[in-house]
């Protein structure tokens, strides 16, 4: 058989893919040749020829036929180094030619493997540490937070803003424009601080806001502290004062319940 040109070579730092064209033999059409292909590590001069191949190299895959081109993809080889490949072509009666040595260097791996391990590793410890200082940051906030007296119940007086939720001990239904209707056992948020009158504003579950009469309302235990005894009248003297809007309830309109009227 005649070999055609010098076969191409291509690399990965593991793998060397080897193509080459069919051969041409007076016998045998050039479907029916048959291509093996044997490679080895660079340097060995009697690599370079059929019998040399056969006994110095190692075969890659099986034998090659029926097509115009070929081509074989060598994997399992070691990063940074020269293999030399070589195609050898028989044909029907059995005789054997190889085609021109081709040479060809692997790439070098860019990383090895025990630096890709160390970098892992180093990372999942970064990470480990920067999850366990956020949480002793955040838990140390909490703490001042807590030393500083900021729990929104106990020490509203102090940061200067009441907003304490509580429960209706009776109904309630206005009288006036500005003034909240609600139902005995029904939730509401008390808002600031209760009038001399005893009123004070909320604000219901549907977002309505007015004037309530604070001794109308159960507040949490933990809240009570945070308001000043007002100058009220319990619930039997909100009641008269929900009543009589001609007297002293009558001086304390919900546009003006903050100035007391006597």
């Amino acid at each position: 058989p005649l070999p055609g040109p010098l076969p191409l070579a291509s690399s990965t730092f593991r793998t060397v893919t080897v193509t080459w064209t069919a051969a041409l033999d007076s016998e045998t059409p050039p479907a029916e040749l048959r291509y093996y292909v044997f490679y080895k590590e660079s340097g060995d001069a009697a690599f370079n020829s059929s019998c040399g191949a056969r006994s110095r190299g190692k075969q890659f895959g099986g034998e090659f036929t029926g097509e115009t081109t070929y081509s074989a993809k060598v994997t399992g080889l070691k990063p940074a180094f020269s293999y030399d490949f070589i195609v050898i072509v028989r044909n029907n009666a059995g005789v054997e030619t190889a085609f021109p040595i081709v040479t060809k260097r692997t790439f070098p791996s860019s990383i090895p493997n025990s630096m890709l391990l160390a970098i892992g590793i180093a990372g999942a410890a970064v990470l480990l540490l920067c999850c366990l200082a956020l949480y002793c940051y955040r838990r140390r906030q909490r703490r001042k937070a807590a030393a500083a007296g900021q729990n929104p119940n106990t020490n509203a007086r102090a940061r200067g803003v009441i907003t304490v939720k509580a429960k209706a001990k009776t109904d309630f239904k206005a009288r006036s424009k500005g003034e909240l209707s609600f139902k005995k056992g029904e939730t509401c948020v008390l808002l600031g601080e209760p009038t001399a009158h005893g009123w004070i504003m909320a604000r219901n579950q549907a977002g309505k806001q007015g004037f309530v009469p604070f001794s109308f309302w159960a507040v949490q235990k933990e809240a009570a502290g945070a308001y000043a005894k007002p100058a009220a009248h319990g619930a039997k003297g909100s009641h008269a004062a929900a009543k009589g809007r001609g007297t002293a309830a009558k001086g304390s309109k919900p546009g003006s319940r903050g100035s007391a009227k006597s």
